[in-house]
Formats: C-alpha cells, structure tokens, sequence
C-alpha cells in the first residue's frame, strides 16, 4: 500500500506498508492531535528507559525558538512580512542562548510555522538590514540591531520611522513673499 497525502498545512505524508501499519500511523496521528488539544497525556516511557536513539525531545514551552511560542510573539508584535518575521526569529534566537539566526533554522522555523518561504533568504536578510533590523555578526549568523529588538520585544509602535532614501527630496520651504503693488 502506498500513499502520498499533503495536508493544507504543507505537511506531506508518505507512506508504504501494509494496511495494518497504516491503521497504526492513523492511530499515533489521532493520538498527537487529542495530546495536542489537551484531551489525553502523552504516552510516557517506563522509569528508566530511555528514548530509542534518533528521537527529539518536543521544545520546552519555555523556548524562545519554540513554534507555538513564536508564533504567539509573531502575532503580538503584528509581523507580516518577512523582513519583519526574521526580525522577531532573530530575537528569540538570541534570548535562547544563540549567538544569532541562520539561514537553516530560519527555514525549519518557517517550516513549522507552515508560513511560505521567501524566494532568497540571503535578499530577506539584506532588506532587514536596510531597514535598519538586524546585522551580521559573521558565518552566516545574523542578531538584532537595538531597533531590531525593540520591534520583536514590542511590535510597530516601537519600531523607528522608515530610512530616508537618497532619492527622496528633502522637504522644501516656502517662503511667502508679501506687499506688492496690487491696491485693488
């Protein structure tokens, strides 16, 4: 039995196996989703056994890299757009123990946030930086500017006016001339 399903989510499900593995994944799908919405525990292992070799441990609540809790921040600070997101990214990265953001675990936290991926992390990154949101701080890691963390701490009302472009005008004065000889 084979089988490919992709969910509107973007998570893709690949299968192949006998008809009674499938009602076992159907069954480990179903119980993730009642631990998720809090309807039953988690399965735990028995004392003194430890997880077999390849598992993760889930990321604590806690974690600043945590999807559920970026996304939570994401929305707070209202970002939407990516110079925006990788902004806040940047930040949680930093508050949990990373010298910045890579391009990698910007792309599995895009990935878990099920938010569509930018054409060129490298031209995001480069717009962030125009804008004045993070810096470089070498071999691809990249940390929030002063008004970078001010933004994914506190949202828009914290996040400086726009940087002024070369090519706009500087705002002209007006000066009014008065009298003249027109007595009518």
């Amino acid at each position: 039995m084979k089988l490919d399903l992709t969910l509107p989510s973007g998570l893709q499900i690949f299968f192949e196996g006998e008809p009674d593995d499938f009602a076992t994944l159907v069954e480990q799908l179903r119980l993730s989703e009642a631990v998720e919405s809090g309807q039953a525990a988690a399965p735990q292992l028995p004392p003194g056994q430890s997880p077999p070799p390849g598992t993760i441990d889930p990321p604590a609540e806690d974690d600043p890299l945590n999807p559920k809790v970026l996304q939570a921040r994401l929305n707070r600070v209202e970002a939407k757009n990516h110079i925006e997101r990788v902004t806040v990214m940047a930040q949680a990265a930093v508050e949990a123990g990373m010298e910045g953001i890579d391009f990698p675990t910007v792309e599995r936290l895009y990935g878990a946030l099920a938010i569509p991926k930018p054409g060129k992390w490298k031209s995001t990154f480069s717009n962030a930086r125009t804008r004045g949101f993070v810096v470089n701080v070498g071999r691809g890691s990249w940390k929030p500017t002063i008004p970078g963390e001010n933004y994914a701490l506190y949202g828009r009302e914290a996040s400086p006016p726009p940087a002024r472009r070369r090519s706009q005008a500087r705002p002209q004065t007006l000066e009014l001339q008065s009298g003249g000889d027109d007595d009518s």
